[in-house]
């Protein structure tokens, strides 16, 4: 005869948390996952850290070498990803630094003040700053009641006692957040957990998703109110910043703060910071920037050029990755000309973008004269940026 056999359910959390043996730090952030997306994260299945360059590991432009900003400027880009906004009357150096970093981190980047701003305007400051593509931060679904929990992390220090840093992310449709640190002299990693951001959606294009910025230095216009820190809400400028971060860094020659280790990742569970080999950074900084120098590995010694006129020519370059645009193009030293008997019909008057299909760009050059219309020539590029930054 049939027998039916029944058990009764089992809570499994609550039968994990009467085992002798711990679950662990990894197993109770698991457990405590409350959508399929943390435990992603938890468990460091894919990419997790929206950032890039979070570790300043790649600087394309600089190589790592001290670069100085000049008061007033703006959109100064520093290591890969990263930019200085300096609107202030005194002057910083920026430079990526190995060695003195938090443990597991090979790089960090420090800035210094080196000329003093002690009069600051209301109006004025001192930003540290990436910028993201609105389909990156898609899957965070801003702007409806599905949106999701994310967490900022980051290593700091400062030589100024008593100095505050405060993170803000102000979002391109203006919604905006803040969060204010008391930095100490010696390494310390600091987390913040951001709230759904039921305010404002997201777009999906390449352009700008907003600024995820540090505020170094700030006048009153940026202080004078309570800083936003509990929810998402329209942008109010006077709210943006943390009074205590005033205008301390520029007070005095030699402040520095030093960062390391940035991360913003989806949920509201704090993570290790997610390594990724150099060439794995260095892949996703290049849809912003490539850097091309004689005799590198990126460097293609002889690309094909073909004279549409004496004084123009097109060429085609494989990019490493699909630049998010089409580039803008700076010789740092100009390109040359040679024919295929390596005559040197001398260096490019100018060279752009022509068109972009894929990793795939045509080049528009122009050289003073020499050329034959319907000749092919080698292009040789010495050292020229292609930038795609947003």
């Amino acid at each position: 005869m049939p027998v039916n056999i029944s058990r009764p359910p089992i809570n499994i959390r609550e039968k994990l948390s009467e085992l002798e043996r711990p679950v662990g730090i990894t197993g109770q952030s698991v457990m405590a996952a409350n959508t399929p997306e943390e435990v992603f994260a938890v468990t460091g299945a894919g990419r997790k850290n929206f950032i890039i360059n979070g570790d300043f590991l790649v600087d394309q432009r600089n190589g790592g070498n001290t670069q100085s900003i000049a008061a007033n400027a703006t959109a100064v880009v520093t290591a890969d990803r990263w930019k200085i906004d300096n609107q202030t009357d005194g002057t910083v150096q920026t430079s990526t630094i190995s060695g003195d970093c938090p443990a597991g981190l090979k790089n960090a980047i420090r800035v210094r003040c080196t000329g003093t701003d002690t009069s600051f305007a209301a109006g004025q400051y001192l930003l540290l700053y990436t910028q993201l593509e609105q389909r990156d931060l898609r899957v965070l679904r801003w702007g409806n009641q599905a949106a999701a929990f994310s967490t900022v992390s980051f290593y700091a220090r400062s030589t100024i006692p008593g100095y505050t840093l405060t993170f803000e992310y102000y979002s391109y449709n203006g919604a905006q957040i803040s969060k204010s640190f008391l930095l100490t002299s010696t390494w310390q990693r600091y987390y913040v957990v951001l709230p759904p951001n039921y305010l404002t959606s997201m777009g999906d294009g390449v352009n700008s998703a907003g600024y995820f910025n540090f505020w170094l230095a700030s006048g009153s216009a940026y202080t004078g109110g309570t800083l936003n820190t509990s929810n998402w809400k329209n942008a109010v400028n006077n709210q943006r910043c943390d009074i205590r971060t005033g205008t301390t860094f520029m007070d005095t020659v030699n402040n520095d703060v030093f960062i390391s280790g940035v991360q913003w990742e989806m949920g509201a569970t704090l993570t290790p910071f997610e390594y990724r080999t150099y060439s794995q950074e260095l892949a996703l900084c290049q849809r912003y920037a490539i850097r091309y120098q004689t005799g590198t590995q990126n460097s293609p010694w002889g690309l094909v050029l073909g004279a549409y006129t004496g004084t123009r020519g097109f060429s085609t370059l494989h990019t490493p990755v699909q630049m998010r645009t089409t580039p803008n193009i700076t010789s740092i030293t100009s390109p040359q000309i040679y024919t295929f008997a390596l005559s040197n019909l001398g260096f490019v008057t100018s060279i752009s973008a022509y068109s972009m299909v894929g990793n795939m760009i045509s080049l528009d050059c122009s050289v003073a004269s020499g050329m034959s219309a319907g000749v092919s020539y080698f292009l040789l590029l010495n050292d020229i940026l292609f930038s795609a930054e947003i």
